[in-house]
């Protein structure tokens, strides 16, 4: 799996309808990342709205595929629209359907796809400054 350096980051976001799931998956980069500021956004044009006003900020942005009506796959189409070379995509669902895990890969914007819950584990998996 690629890797991430968290600690270059000015942000980190999540994009999520589920307040109970951005609460749990925050908690792990808030212990270990207290100083990077942490966004969290409930639908797809409030997350838009944000990095276009912050096109230069470097964030790592955690994705979960099911928005209410609306989907992961519709906000990584959106971005492959946009240049956003300081912005790393981590797709973060409870999907285990491998067609929805070779769609989301098939987004040259996507960096990668993960299984929720956000954990310490999973998140010395992704960063590169754990040894």
């Amino acid at each position: 799996m690629r890797k991430f350096n968290f600690s270059l980051c000015d942000e980190i976001c999540f994009l999520d309808d589920n307040n109970i799931d951005l609460l749990i998956n925050t908690i792990p980069l808030k212990k270990r990342y207290p100083e990077i500021k942490r966004v969290t956004f409930n639908n797809i044009p409030a997350a838009i709205n944000h990095l276009d006003k912050s096109k230069d900020c470097r964030r790592i942005f955690f994705l979960d595929l099911n928005i209410g009506a609306e989907s992961g796959f519709d906000f990584l189409e959106i971005i492959e629209q946009k240049s956003l070379s300081n912005t790393s995509i981590i797709m973060l669902t409870s999907s285990e359907d491998t067609s929805d895990k070779n769609k989301a890969l098939s987004f040259q914007s996507l960096n990668a796809y993960c299984q929720k819950p956000m954990t310490f584990e999973l998140l010395n998996t992704l960063d590169i400054n754990t040894p």
